[in-house]
């Protein structure tokens, strides 16, 4: 949960909002969450529009039809200013997202 221990910072230094997004149901997303100790907004995309729009939905050597494992780092005017997609080891550095979010921050105005 290093993502989670992270936002708290994020918000405080950057005024940057942590949100996941997972394709399961809500139900099930609250549970999780809630089991884990989530402390941040998760949407659900079932219908996969978002992974589409974002070009992260089934890509080659993914695990099928799934969305790929991706963070992005989109301004108050909805420009991602940032992205990573991690196909196939569905990680992404913790110290690489600090640095990105460091790096953009305050950039939006």
């Amino acid at each position: 949960m290093q993502l989670q221990q992270r936002q708290q910072k994020y918000a405080k230094e950057y005024d940057t909002q942590v949100v996941a997004a997972t394709v399961q149901d809500m139900g099930t997303t609250e549970a999780l969450a809630e089991e884990l100790g989530v402390n941040y907004p998760v949407m659900t995309d079932t219908t996969h529009e978002v992974s589409k729009a974002y070009g992260i939905y089934n890509l080659p050597g993914g695990m099928g039809e799934f969305s790929a494992h991706s963070m992005f780092l989109i301004d108050k005017q909805g420009q991602v200013q940032w992205s990573e997609v991690s196909v196939p080891e569905m990680y992404i550095q913790p110290d690489t997202i600090d640095q990105r979010v460091a790096e953009h921050a305050g950039k939006d105005g």
